[in-house]
């Protein structure tokens, strides 16, 4: 029985010291705060705002972190290829129209300058009825884009700021040496006022 006490104290005593050294991840001044270089070119473009610079460093020790922004990247590049696609073809159809209308505009005979309006705009009626859905799909595809712009920016300021708050708690300076130079001002400006006393005659 005495042999096994001073094993589970020291079992205890362990446990205890390694509770105090294990500081949750968040709990960590990053070192951007600290004025410290921290390469991130491998994962993005350095930006100079501290907000940016916050996340990245997140970004750099957090493989989930990486996987998502590396979805959200591909996600833009995505979009813009079937945007591109659509808006070629799209850019075709109607200066094909535009171009027609134009001709049509150097037609002398009324008659066949209404006929070829009518016809040009019947068939334009078909073709924008014909790429309704794309437009649509178009439509929400750039609401949803700008829910996760929204969205990303929100994870963002969640994932950065318990480490700002952070070192708010532990890097406020004291307020010792405002304290004496306030002590020195006071001393200084009642020497000034002493000194600019006008005598009396």
């Amino acid at each position: 029985m005495r042999s096994i006490l001073p094993i589970v104290l020291l079992i205890c005593i362990a446990a205890c010291t390694e509770k105090q050294k294990a500081k949750p991840a968040n709990a960590k001044i990053p070192m951007v705060l600290e004025g410290k270089h921290v390469d991130v070119t491998s994962l993005s473009k350095k930006r100079a705002d501290l907000f940016e610079n916050l996340y990245e460093e997140l970004l750099s020790k957090s493989q989930e972190l990486q996987i998502l922004d590396a979805n959200i990247k591909a996600l833009g590049q995505l979009q813009s290829q079937a945007a591109d696609s659509f808006a070629q073809y799209d850019s075709r159809n109607r200066a094909y129209y535009k171009f027609a209308e134009g001709a049509n505009g150097t037609v002398s005979d009324s008659a066949i300058k209404r006929k070829i309006r009518t016809i040009l705009q019947s068939s334009l009626k078909e073709y924008n009825a014909s790429v309704a859905s794309h437009r649509e799909l178009d439509s929400l595809i750039n609401r949803k884009n700008t829910t996760v712009h929204d969205m990303y920016v929100l994870l963002k300021v969640v994932k950065t700021l318990p480490s700002m708050e952070f070192y708010q708690k532990e890097r406020l300076p004291g307020t010792g040496e405002k304290e004496s130079l306030k002590a020195r001002m006071d001393s200084l400006l009642q020497q000034l006022d002493t000194m600019t006393v006008i005598p009396k005659p």
